[in-house]
């Protein structure tokens, strides 16, 4: 019967809830639009199955739309603009600049449809990267900030635990036997649903190491720690190096018993780890000597991306060109987001690539020294060991455009950007950070919090 009622009945209910939430939104509340979009975009189970009814394949883009266009119509007189919403815009800008390369390098429809194979990728890498501002616009008190990042830390326990309670580790690693959350319904696989694991895991730690309040700590601290579980068993490389540099950010910044935790962890893996987690590790040469085969596939489109960033430096070959570039390969995409977008954008590419990394961080710092509470203090640093992490995942391939990996980044930032607006009209004066029993301590501030001009 409920297997019933998931095929029959849920996707109805998903359609409608969809559309009467982006209702809601446009007249009266954009936040009901965000918290929605932030607990559907993890689950492509829920969401996928209602494609088939009209304008479904677009819920997630008409939630975060009526978010953004509700909000921005009800926002203050005068309001300051978001920090990086220029960037942003520009980002967005850029690609379809891109897209439009793409289209004339290899003769594909005018991308302004779906005729275009590549038009509705852009649109959902589009609307990810506008959650920063529907998150900007549409979070306005620290209550609603605070309110996403619950969603955010909820969702990582539930999927994590879905993954602890349904799926068990062989006897020995295997390709076709890996932890990949619900994200395999849309082609993505174990090692985007370990980025995912690994990008958030460490955000909560971040904020476990702030927030003093028993309640949000529990959550935090049990997001962690259950998440290990499928981290560990998506057998993700990449995943378990994003980790490690997370816990070693929070290390440098806020809690120095982290760096030995890491270190005990690195030197003595094989004792402490899974028999099958050191196998996957260890794999990268066989006992030959020689790559195995996954590795050594990677270095043939490694050196294709070499190639055509050679010839075409300054744009590269166009949004997604690459997989029109690497016909007869083994592999179609890079596995490594920096080599794709070196190729399909040039240096332009890299450099946008580069600043939003680096407002990102500058961000997080910003608001884990001068944020005004410690729930917005602990959100800076968990949205740094995030960025951290995001940043380190995509060496090993892209964990950052598809809509149900990336999505959580963009939302945070533009949380991150409305907390550092916040401003206490009781503001104390900073103080020097101390350091206590191997925690840095940032300047704080007291007074209520309202929102800044």
């Amino acid at each position: 019967m409920l297997g019933a009622f998931k095929e029959s009945v849920l996707p109805f209910l998903i359609y409608l809830t969809v559309w009467l939430t982006c209702v809601v939104a446009l007249i009266r509340r954009g936040d009901a639009a965000t918290y929605l979009y932030a607990l559907l975009v993890p689950l492509p189970t829920i969401w996928y199955p209602t494609h088939f009814l009209p304008l479904a394949s677009a819920s997630l883009t008409l939630l975060m739309g009526s978010a953004l266009i509700g909000s921005w119509f009800r926002k203050t007189p005068g309001e300051a603009l978001p920090p990086n919403s220029g960037f942003i815009l520009l980002f967005v800008l850029a690609n379809y600049l891109y897209l439009w390369n793409t289209t004339f390098r290899y003769d594909l429809p005018i991308p302004v449809s779906t005729e275009n194979p590549e038009f509705a990728y852009w649109r959902n890498f589009s609307t990810m990267v506008l959650c920063y501002l529907a998150a900007f616009y549409a979070l306005r008190t620290e209550k609603q900030i605070q309110t996403l990042v619950m969603i955010v830390c909820g969702m990582l326990l539930f999927l994590a635990w879905r993954e602890l309670v349904s799926f068990s580790a062989g006897v020995n690693f295997s390709y076709g036997h890996r932890a990949d959350g619900p994200f395999w319904v849309v082609g993505l696989n174990a090692n985007h649903f370990g980025a995912f694991i690994a990008h958030f895991s460490v955000m909560a730690m971040g904020m476990f190491l702030v927030d003093r309040h028993p309640v949000r700590r529990n959550i935090y601290l049990s997001a962690f720690i259950v998440s290990l579980y499928p981290l560990f068993l998506s057998y993700s490389r990449g995943a378990y190096a994003a980790t490690i540099a997370g816990l070693i950010v929070l290390g440098l910044l806020r809690k120095r018993s982290l760096l030995f935790a890491v270190l005990i962890v690195l030197f003595a893996y094989q004792e402490l780890l899974p028999a099958t987690v050191v196998e996957r590790i260890q794999m990268t040469e066989t006992a030959t000597g020689t790559l195995e085969s996954s590795a050594a596939d990677r270095l043939f489109v490694w050196q294709l991306a070499r190639e055509l960033f050679a010839q075409h430096p300054l744009i590269g070959i166009g949004f997604q060109g690459f997989y029109f570039a690497s016909v007869g390969l083994p592999l179609r995409n890079v596995h490594n987001f920096y080599l794709e977008t070196a190729a399909e954008e040039g240096i332009v590419g890299l450099g946008l690539l580069a600043i939003l990394f680096y407002k990102a961080l500058a961000s997080g710092w910003h608001l884990y020294r001068q944020g005004h509470s410690e729930p917005l203090r602990a959100l800076g640093l968990g949205f740094i060991a995030c960025t951290t992490a995001v940043m380190v995942t995509n060496v090993f391939g892209d964990r950052f455009t598809q809509i149900e990996v990336g999505s959580y980044f963009f939302l945070l930032f533009g949380a991150v950007d409305r907390a550092r607006l916040l401003r206490s009209d009781v503001a104390a004066k900073p103080s020097a950070p101390a350091v206590l029993d191997g925690e840095v301590r940032p300047p704080t501030g007291a007074g209520q919090l309202v929102l800044g001009r």
